[in-house]
């Protein structure tokens, strides 16, 4: 099985030996009108970056899958994956809002100049 790269490679030197044999038997005898080597080469990239979009979705596809019977596998939660959630560092939060704060850098209005620890978020092991 052919890498990406590989593909990719194969396909310009296919394009560009067709186009040499075109050249030297004048294309089966057919008058054509001389196209433009930049239109040309335009043409073969547009045709080249469709297959590898093609390419690209279909080697995602396995990759997605592959990685879900793995993650299914092996139980493997989110929190494992991605690491802890940016709503697990937050240590203070508005009962009335539901706002959060970390405790670092300037304190928000709703907890300035009041007592912080009734506005502690409880967690287990954290008492």
């Amino acid at each position: 099985m052919f890498t990406f790269l590989q593909y990719f490679v194969f396909r310009i030197l296919n394009i560009q030996n067709n186009d040499l044999l075109c050249q030297k038997s004048s294309c089966h005898g057919a008058r054509m009108a001389p196209v433009s080597p930049y239109r040309q080469f335009r043409s073969r990239i547009r045709e080249l970056e469709s297959e590898v979009e093609r390419l690209r979705q279909r080697e995602l596809h396995e990759l997605i899958s592959g990685m879900r019977s793995k993650i299914a596998e092996y139980g493997i939660t989110p929190e494992q994956l991605f690491g802890a959630d940016l709503s697990d560092l937050a240590q203070f939060r508005d009962p009335e809002t539901g706002r959060s704060w970390n405790g670092f850098g300037r304190p928000p209005n709703w907890i300035r100049g009041k007592d912080r620890e009734q506005f502690r978020i409880k967690r287990p092991g954290n008492d």
